[in-house]
């Protein structure tokens, strides 16, 4: 399988899709139901669940509709020290942040 560092967007955004799909069919709610949990239209939920472009605040309103805003986890806890994506440098007595490294989407749970 292909690390998701070398996945192209679409087809993460696919993946996501998928698996909000799964998760809302395995808590036996329609597409309906789940808009109207959300205040989403149900197209919302199918472009969504299709893997097409939505916003950040689309997820998270399904996230939370579904009892799934633990999918978050990973990327909404507190920073972590890592030498590797917290290291800063002085740069003339003042404190320069380096670029965090792009590993941190193998911590992902949305897409497990």
């Amino acid at each position: 399988m292909t690390e998701i560092k070398d996945r192209d967007d679409q087809s993460l955004l696919g993946q996501i899709g998928r698996k909000l799909r799964r998760t809302r069919l395995n808590a036996d709610m329609g597409q309906d139901e789940l808009a109207l949990h959300t205040g989403l239209s149900r197209k919302t939920i199918q472009n969504a669940e299709a893997g097409n472009n939505y916003s950040m605040e689309t997820l998270i309103r399904i996230l939370r509709a579904l009892e799934c805003m633990h999918f978050l986890d990973s990327i909404t806890s507190p920073d972590q020290k890592s030498p590797k994506t917290n290291s800063v440098t002085q740069t003339e007595g003042r404190q320069e942040r380096k670029r965090a490294s792009s590993r941190c989407a193998h911590d992902l749970n949305v897409l497990q």
